[in-house]
């Protein structure tokens, strides 16, 4: 899922001349990246190397994203060295403002996002991440909140008070469509979030989306998108492998081999699922109050009914999730 506006040449100019003057390099050219959901995501070429430019203007991501620049530092500085890599500014700092937008430079990784990867070699690079210590990290941390579920229902009611367009109608039509679903699945939510409240024990720094963030170049292998920092259960980045039994096993086999005295629990499991049933839909309605042009409108639309047909790969996990007690 990508979204991002057309650009003038215009911007494009005013986006050069910014990195240049803040970041002190000489800009040779400034390409689509197309690696983002909520990002504006930028490649551009300096002499010297290629770098890759993330631009967040969704408000309620700015905070986290400026937030997990000194996590990505300081994961760096324990040595990992297989996640992105951030280019500070000429002055040292670690983001930037550009408009109404927060700018994050990154070294550019090439290769292929794939979600097809060597599953052991990816959870045994979370074991690195898992086995650092957490305090004094200025991210968030897991509170089993449930917010999305009222989000949802709040930007529902504000696609029913925007002006028609064939877009939001579509939109507005599937969610009415699946209210049963999304009823069902509350329902499960909150029942996990009581389970889960009464344990807020072994959490570890996590990813949030490792699974969809990997890119393979010949046999390196390197995680990006770190933009959602959270300490949190593991599960928190586990969960779209519950489907498979044997892939919950090979993990808990991993993190045993790699001294992680911690087996994946089921009603964690659980919980980020159907959580993230509502994050995702919440983030679909928020693309459609946002996003003005209506050609993204129109992707916004088409993705969220793919979503909504039960051949989506998520509802593999929920029906997983669903046998649960």
């Amino acid at each position: 899922m990508l979204y991002q506006e057309e650009r003038s040449q215009e911007y494009l100019d005013e986006l050069k001349l910014f990195l240049e003057q803040c970041y002190g390099r000489e800009i040779l050219c400034i390409s689509k990246a197309e690696r983002g959901f909520y990002g504006e995501t930028w490649a551009v070429k300096t002499p010297q190397e290629k770098l890759f430019v993330k631009i967040v203007y969704f408000k309620r991501h700015q905070r986290r994203y400026a937030r997990s620049f000194a996590a990505i530092d300081y994961i760096h500085r324990c040595g990992v060295d297989f996640i992105s890599s951030v280019v500070p500014t000429r002055h040292g700092r670690l983001y930037a403002r550009f408009g109404q937008g927060i700018v994050g430079v990154f070294r550019y990784v090439e290769g292929i996002r794939t979600e097809e990867y060597p599953l052991q070699r990816l959870f045994e690079r979370m074991t690195h991440i898992y086995k650092l210590p957490t305090g004094g990290l200025d991210v968030p941390r897991e509170d089993f909140n449930v917010d999305d579920v009222a989000a949802l229902q709040r930007n529902k009611a504000r696609l029913n008070d925007m002006p028609t367009s064939p877009p939001v109608a579509r939109a507005l039509a599937l969610l009415d469509g699946h209210q049963a679903d999304m009823e069902h699945y509350a329902q499960r939510l909150a029942h996990f979030r009581q389970i889960c409240l009464r344990d807020p024990s072994q959490f570890f720094i996590t990813n949030g989306d490792v699974g969809g963030n990997v890119i393979l170049s010949g046999e390196d292998m390197v995680l990006i998108d770190w933009d959602s920092i959270t300490i949190a259960p593991l599960e928190r980045d586990m969960w779209p492998y519950m489907h498979m039994q044997s892939q919950i096993d090979l993990l808990n086999r991993v993190l045993a081999d790699h001294a992680i005295h911690y087996a994946a629990r089921p009603e964690r499991l659980a919980f980020y699922c159907y959580r993230s049933y509502f994050y995702y839909l919440r983030e679909y309605l928020c693309g459609l109050i946002q996003f003005q042009q209506e050609p993204v409108r129109r992707g916004v639309a088409e993705d969220l009914e793919r979503f909504f047909d039960h051949s989506f790969w998520m509802y593999q996990n929920l029906d997983r999730a669903d046998t649960y007690a």
